[in-house]
């Protein structure tokens, strides 16, 4: 209902905030999933392009946007390891938890890299390894694929520990994400060093 009065000021309560100019800018939410991101850079003036594999999300991205009589984002079905665009293309790419979920990492990044514009800002979210989440998550998911009573039970725990992502996110999608997804990887910072590094990325900052 309030589509239109959304500010660039929301984006920074948000935790997939991205640091960079919207307006007017070419951005690309690769793996946009439900479509909260790029439909806010849409909304707030920027040419949002959001990339999914999920045929279902995409739809329901571009229903939301016709419920308001509002010209939706450009939605392109596809696979972040195999981009279906021209190189050089974004001002700006957000990936927010999607490349540890990839069959090929290296090769995401190297897609991400291929279809930003040189001088472009690559903003992206990947799983830590060595942090206390992780191991939390290994227990949660060993306990899941082993009994369907736990698994049920974590799926209705799963909305109390997602914070202001509740808002935003169904449950099951963020308790798949996280603790049955058949491909979780994660990284250190000496990894994100090395992969930006090998695709000739600058690194202007690591949280």
């Amino acid at each position: 209902k309030n589509r239109k009065k959304i500010t660039a000021e929301s984006l920074k309560e948000e935790p997939w905030c991205i640091p960079f100019e919207v307006k007017g800018k070419k951005i690309l939410d690769a793996g946009c999933g439900g479509g909260n991101l790029v439909s806010r850079i849409k909304l707030l003036g920027g040419n949002a392009y959001g990339l999914d594999q999920t045929r279902g999300s995409l739809k329901q991205i571009k229903e939301n946007f016709e419920k308001y009589n509002e010209e939706p984002p450009h939605l392109i079905e596809g696979n972040i390891e195999y981009i279906p665009l021209k190189n050089n293309t974004f001002d700006a790419i957000n990936c927010h938890g999607v490349l540890h979920h990839s069959n090929d990492m290296n090769r995401g990044f190297s897609e991400l890299t291929r279809v930003l514009k040189k001088g472009g800002t690559l903003y992206f979210m990947l799983y830590r390894k060595n942090c206390l989440w992780k191991y939390v998550k290994d227990v949660l998911r060993f306990g899941a694929r082993r009994s369907k009573l736990f698994f049920n039970l974590i799926v209705k725990l799963t909305p109390h520990w997602m914070g202001t992502t509740a808002k935003q996110s169904d449950p099951r999608t963020v308790f798949r994400d996280n603790i049955v997804n058949a491909i979780t990887d994660t990284v250190t910072v000496k990894d994100v060093k090395k992969i930006c590094k090998a695709n000739g990325l600058k690194i202007k900052n690591i949280r």
